[in-house]
């Protein structure tokens, strides 16, 4: 329950989330009494795996994608004997949306400084035409 809460703050604070959302989903699979995982949980894992991808660009973001595989075959191995298709299908769409949705805020991000830049160098274009008018 304290995972799922965790994804509250996945937007202001993702690497917390990924963090403490993860160990407290890994703490919940290690001291389980029985196999059986509900449905709610495995929408929380992905939710945990789009966090993660969202909290880490550049070279960092790779590690996370290695931190992620190797916490996901822990994860299998905590579990009792199943099919980790179970453990990678809520996992890795969760973790390539959190990518795209990264992906796309940086573009955002990168065409917003590109267009402010570009008001910048219309602004100076336009002094400079004007002040060459002026002493002609």
């Amino acid at each position: 329950m304290g995972s799922g809460l965790s994804l509250v703050w996945w937007r202001t604070h993702p690497r917390l989330v990924a963090v403490l959302g993860g160990s407290l989903w890994f703490a919940a699979a290690v001291f389980s009494t029985d196999a059986w995982i509900p449905e709610a949980a495995l929408a929380i894992m992905a939710g945990l795996a789009a966090a993660a991808a969202l909290a880490w660009s550049g070279r960092a973001a790779w590690l996370a994608a290695l931190g992620l595989g190797v916490y996901l075959y822990l994860f299998w191995l905590v579990l009792p004997p199943t099919s980790p298709v179970a453990v990678v299908m809520f996992s890795v769409p969760g973790f390539l949306a959190g990518t795209v949705l990264r992906l796309r805020g940086e573009a955002v991000d990168q065409l917003a400084r590109r267009g402010r830049e570009l008001e910048e160098e219309r602004e100076l274009f336009a002094q400079i035409a004007l002040r060459h008018e002026r002493y002609q």
